[in-house]
């Protein structure tokens, strides 16, 4: 699974969850910890929706910026730490996204 599929799975299980949100980045300390932050946040969904839109943009230069594409990886390692912690997906689904 290339990173683009990987974004776009992450980005659809946001989608079928919180359908009406939209993007948003939320900043400062506002979303410090995931223990502070509850399942069905609207604004842990907006941010990590937001989070996806720049991996989508980054991901036309990612390709010849060895910067950006390690900045894809932190940022994929940490949206689906995100959806894990919030219990949007277990890690046996993160795992058999990952061998496929």
């Amino acid at each position: 699974m290339n990173i683009t599929q990987v974004v776009e799975d992450m980005g659809d299980r946001l989608d079928q969850e919180y359908p009406d949100v939209k993007p948003e980045k939320i900043a400062g300390d506002y979303l410090t910890t995931v223990s502070e932050i509850e399942t069905g946040s609207y604004e842990a969904a907006a941010h990590l929706k937001w989070m996806i839109v720049q991996m989508k943009e980054m991901d036309e230069y990612a390709h010849d910026d060895f910067d950006a594409w390690g900045k894809q990886m932190r940022w994929i390692g940490f949206i689906q730490g995100a959806l894990w912690g919030l219990g949007y997906v277990s890690i046996d689904e993160w795992r058999e996204m990952n061998i496929e």
